[in-house]
């Protein structure tokens, strides 16, 4: 799916350079605003993940302390 929402963003930007019409540029406009915004927020989701499984593994390679204060 996110093959074919990259190839879509760029066929839509393809068709706006030569658009003519001003009502169907403006829809392809927010076609292309709508799925890149759709990406943007995919990255976000996916940098949070990330952040989040390196803070688990720092924690879980982090020297154990034990109870004696060693």
């Amino acid at each position: 799916m996110r093959g074919q929402t990259g190839e879509r963003w760029r066929q839509l930007c393809e068709q706006a350079a030569i658009e003519e019409d001003g009502d169907r540029l403006l829809k392809l406009v927010q076609e292309i605003s709508r799925l890149l915004d759709e990406k943007t927020r995919r990255l976000e989701r996916q940098q949070e993940q990330d952040l989040h499984s390196a803070a688990v593994v720092e924690i879980n390679a982090a020297p154990r302390r034990t109870g004696n204060g060693r």
